[in-house]
């Protein structure tokens, strides 16, 4: 009787696992910001520059391991046009904006 407790919690637990996992995937997937909708002009109507993943590790002084990093774990915000990724002026000042808060 015990082993067939163990069992059913054995496999309870599986499938919490399993679900865990699935609901995770989808929240990355909500999370991610609009690929299709680029904006060309901020508010106030100036051009938005865009820069490169290359362009973006110079100005940071980074890795592409560490700006691949921080785009999955949602620390700075990007676009993406196909299988390009573009950042913004102002996602490296909101970026650059929060290591100064999170160092206060």
């Amino acid at each position: 009787m015990n082993e067939t407790l163990m069992e059913e919690a054995s496999n309870a637990l599986h499938l919490a696992e399993q679900t865990t996992l699935r609901l995770q995937s989808v929240i990355r997937k909500l999370q991610k910001p609009d690929f299709n909708t680029i904006p060309e002009k901020d508010s106030d109507g100036t051009k938005i520059k865009l820069y490169t993943v290359k362009e973006v590790e110079k100005i940071l002084g980074i890795s592409e391991t560490a700006l691949w990093k921080l785009r999955r774990m949602n620390e700075i915000s990007y676009y993406q046009r196909e299988r390009k990724i573009l950042f913004s002026e102002n996602h490296i000042q909101e970026y650059l904006n929060s290591i100064e808060k999170k160092a206060m």
